[in-house]
């Protein structure tokens, strides 16, 4: 992975333990198989569960709710 971008982040709620929330971001980075190399750069959008456990955030569930690819 070379980069990460956060696009969206929508409907962010306090839960029980933490937040959960809508993401929409894309990651690009070089995927290697069969003796050769592919530059790829993929979308998702998903509901993320974030939870914190001792002074640190964790993602605690995920949902995809879509991935495709761009190039």
């Amino acid at each position: 992975m070379d980069n990460l971008d956060l696009l969206s982040l929508e409907n962010l709620k306090r839960t029980k333990d933490g937040f959960s929330g809508d993401f929409e971001w894309t990651v690009s980075g070089s995927v290697s198989h069969f003796g050769h190399t592919h530059y790829r750069k993929n979308r998702y959008q998903a509901e993320i569960l974030l939870r914190a456990v001792e002074e640190h955030w964790y993602i605690s569930g995920m949902t995809v709710l879509r991935e495709e690819r761009e190039f």
